[in-house]
């Protein structure tokens, strides 16, 4: 093996807590014909919810420890901490170097690069990427390979139908180092040359798919300054990028302005001069744009600031949640609550008859002669010269105030099952 010109190629992959630039790894695994690497890492943060589906992990908390667990199968894995985890691997690749007296060159497989992005801020996290670049060459994407290779009998990409077509396999695609592998021997596959050596038609290849690791770390520091230019626009694109129907239009303003090296700083400069924020973005908009889009960017960038200029009636419909929101008032919930049982009610308060006493009256006589037997002696002396009324199913009658006295007399004294609690009316 130490006696073959060309780079090694090896394939590897990792498992992350999300794809963003701060986000860590959880699985790594490197794959060749000859041996192969696999670490599980406990991660700090916890993996969020697209990461679980698709590489079926999370992080438990069982008692006073952390832990690493499949989802499908519920098994416990064993972790190092990322650390000693980057430090292994590191260690591996220098082994393997000195074992095969050649440069290494890392192969991947995605269409967007986050992958060698997430590798590089790890290790220089812990200061390892000065022995990493030692031992590695650089990074190599397949992907732009395998399409211009499968163009003509293949119109998705994905590794699983590259397996299924190419190779009639398939495979675990939730687990690192069984894409590693997979990825690995389509590569061959598909690579087959004159020669004897699989390797060497690898190399000769993806030759002209090769990134050094310098170029990835200028990569990195131009995804850092697009990130900058998104935090600074945050507070106009905000609250759209939040909404759902509008989300995918928002972020595709906001790339209007990232590409054009717009920042927050100059469009806020301009809503202060008072001048014309449409003749601003396109003169200094690069990309092609429509008018609708820019009469959009204007009513976005003044809502926030406050000018409230260029707002047209169309664009107030097509943008964001401008309907003044609708007071409803207490009388409304009012309509929607459970109406009482008509068996149930207690009409006595009204002098209507319940309809469970089979239109006697005698109830509601009672229910009067009780709430007005509640109140002091001062007021009872008063009313005995005053006549009370009562009003049954809408006839007006009136009775002396003796009747009712008498009538309360022959209650306390009889325990008829009509009788009503003496309880005062809310």
């Amino acid at each position: 093996m130490a006696n073959k010109e060309g780079p090694v190629y090896l394939s590897w992959d990792i498992d992350t807590t999300g794809r963003r630039l701060i986000d860590e790894i959880c699985h790594i695994a490197v794959h060749d014909v000859y041996s192969s690497f696999e670490q599980y890492v406990m991660p700090f943060r916890d993996i969020d919810y697209s990461a679980r589906k698709r590489y079926l992990l999370k992080t438990v908390n069982i008692g006073f420890y952390r832990v690493l667990r499949e989802t499908a199968s519920g098994k416990i894995l064993k972790t190092k901490s990322e650390i000693s985890a980057l430090t292994d691997f590191v260690v591996w690749l220098e082994q393997r170097k000195i074992t095969e007296g050649r440069d290494l060159i890392l192969m991947y497989y995605e269409t967007y690069t986050p992958a060698p992005f997430i590798l590089i801020e790890s290790l220089r996290k812990y200061n390892l990427l000065p022995r990493f670049k030692e031992a590695i060459k650089g990074f190599a994407n397949s992907f732009s390979y395998i399409k211009s290779k499968c163009e003509k009998i293949m119109q998705t990409y994905s590794v699983k139908n590259l397996a299924k077509v190419l190779l009639n396999k398939e495979y675990k695609s939730h687990d690192a180092c069984e894409r590693a592998r997979i990825l690995y021997e389509i590569v061959a596959h598909i690579s087959v040359g004159e020669s004897q050596d699989g390797e060497e038609d690898i190399a000769a290849a993806l030759e002209s798919y090769m990134s050094p690791v310098e170029e990835i770390e200028d990569g990195i520091a131009a995804m850092k300054l697009t990130l900058a230019k998104q935090n600074s626009l945050k507070p106009i694109f905000g609250q759209f990028i939040r909404m759902d129907k509008k989300r995918r239009q928002a972020l595709i303003l906001r790339r209007h302005l990232i590409n054009s090296d717009i920042e927050y700083e100059m469009l806020k400069e301009v809503w202060t001069r008072k001048e014309d924020m449409k003749v601003f973005l396109k003169k200094n908009i690069k990309d092609e744009i429509s008018d609708d889009d820019i009469n959009d960017l204007d009513f976005m960038i003044n809502k926030h600031l406050g000018g409230g200029g260029g707002q047209t009636e169309k664009t107030k419909v097509s943008i964001g949640r401008n309907s003044p929101k609708k007071n409803i008032s207490r009388q409304a919930f009012r309509g929607n609550q459970r109406k009482p049982n008509r068996k149930f009610t207690d009409h006595s308060k009204s002098g209507k008859i319940n309809p469970t006493n089979n239109g006697n009256p005698t109830n509601t006589t009672v229910a009067t002669a009780k709430s007005s037997s509640n109140k002091s002696a001062g007021e009872k002396s008063n009313k005995t010269e005053s006549t009370s009324e009562i009003r049954t199913d809408g006839e007006s009658t009136t009775v002396p105030t003796t009747t009712v006295t008498e009538t309360l007399d022959s209650i306390n004294t009889s325990s008829t099952p009509n009788s009503v609690d003496n309880k005062n009316e809310p």
